[in-house]
Order: C-alpha cells, then structure tokens, then sequence
C-alpha cells in the first residue's frame, strides 16, 4: 500500500495487568508498521503501570491519572493521536497480526465498514457475531473493533 496513513491505536487501562501484556503485544505486533500507539491508564493500583513502562518508546505515549470512567479515558486518548485512522483496543483484547492492515485496506476510500466479532472462550471460538449492514440506521454493530478514519 503507498503512501500508508498513519494509525494511532488507543489501549484505556484500569488494573489491567492480567491482559495487558498481550494487548500491547498484539497491537506492537501487526503487519502494518505506521502505528502510533497510545495507552490511558486511569490510575491503576496493580502492576499495569510497569507493563506500560517496560514497553519504553515503543509506546508513542501514555499518560497515567484518574478519569471519569471509559468514555473519559477515550477521549483523553483521543486528545493525543496524530493519526489519520484512529483504532481502539480495550486492555483484555487482542488483535490478530493483520488486522490493521486488513482495516486500513478496507478503510481507505470506503464510506462505512464494518464486520464480524469472534469471542474466544478457553483458547477456542465460543460464536461469532456477524455484522448486519441492515441495522446500521437504528444500533451500533460490533463496536469492540473500532476503527475511525480519515
């Protein structure tokens, strides 16, 4: 892909320390090399300060301080991106190795995309929540995945 945009992708933390580690190994981890990655942790008591700070640069930044709930802590993220796509990643999820670049693909010169929700329960697929382009006019479909660009 030339001329690749930017992708700032935010991880919103509050004693997280469980799944932390492999949220930021999976978004550090991906195809597509023009991230930006941003963490908001909301003044966690547990040992996701360190996992945070281990991570050093490669982190693009982070800042650590108590908000007024997720929507807070979003938007404080949202404050620091420079990117042209925006992602967020909760701190108990992961993406595949692709999936930026996948995103990014299909972002790029589209109005709206949207797709399916893979749970995993025990290392193995519970069900799969297919997106419906039918209801977008009256819910939000498969929000946990979200990319916002240009």
């Amino acid at each position: 892909m030339q001329d690749q945009p930017l992708v700032s992708i935010i991880t919103i933390v509050y004693n997280g320390e469980k799944h932390l580690q492999q949220t930021i190994e999976s978004v550090l981890g991906q195809s597509y090399k023009p991230i930006e990655y941003l963490v908001v942790d909301g003044g966690s008591t547990d040992n996701s300060l360190s996992i945070i700070r281990s991570y050093g640069e490669r982190i693009a930044r982070w800042k650590s301080e108590k908000d007024r709930g997720i929507s807070d802590a979003f938007n404080k993220g949202l404050s620091m991106v420079s990117g042209e796509i925006i992602g967020i990643i909760n701190a108990d999820d992961w993406y595949e190795p692709e999936a930026v670049e996948r995103a990014v693909e299909a972002l790029v010169g589209s109005d709206i995309v949207y797709g399916d929700l893979r749970l995993i329960k025990d290392g193995k697929t519970d069900f799969v929540l297919k997106g419906n382009h039918l209801f977008l006019d009256s819910e939000m479909t498969n929000v946990p995945w979200t990319m916002i660009c240009c």
